[in-house]
């Protein structure tokens, strides 16, 4: 999917554990939670390069809204220990609490102005 230039947000996720199909479905149920705020625009859902045991897990979010309030709105549904910079809002697993998926260890939610 193309979609017209204007603001999006890039969620980057990576996931402990899985293989390709367990990845997708990690997506999915991400893709359930974002798909509400706009159009979903997958990038890629590969294994990591850095570290094998682990899968990256990267699409856009084209929001229906204003960039700034989706973002916010976004965060603040899936988790309230993100840490703040900027534009960039970053999660880390911890004994907390976990983010859509337990197998769920990095995630960030970045806006980006075009």
């Amino acid at each position: 999917m193309s979609h017209p230039i204007k603001d999006y947000i890039s969620i980057r996720i990576f996931a402990d554990s899985v293989n390709q199909d367990e990845a997708k479905i990690i997506f999915g149920s991400f893709s359930k939670e974002f798909q509400k705020y706009g159009q979903i625009e997958i990038i890629k859902i590969e294994q990591y390069w850095k570290n094998k045991e682990q899968f990256e897990i990267l699409f856009n979010l084209v929001p229906e809204k204003e960039v700034i309030n989706t973002i916010s709105n976004v965060t603040e549904s899936l988790s309230s220990e993100w840490e703040i910079f900027s534009n960039s809002y970053v999660w880390n697993y911890s004994d907390k609490g976990y983010l859509v998926d337990k197998r769920v260890k990095w995630a960030n939610v970045e806006m980006i102005e075009v």
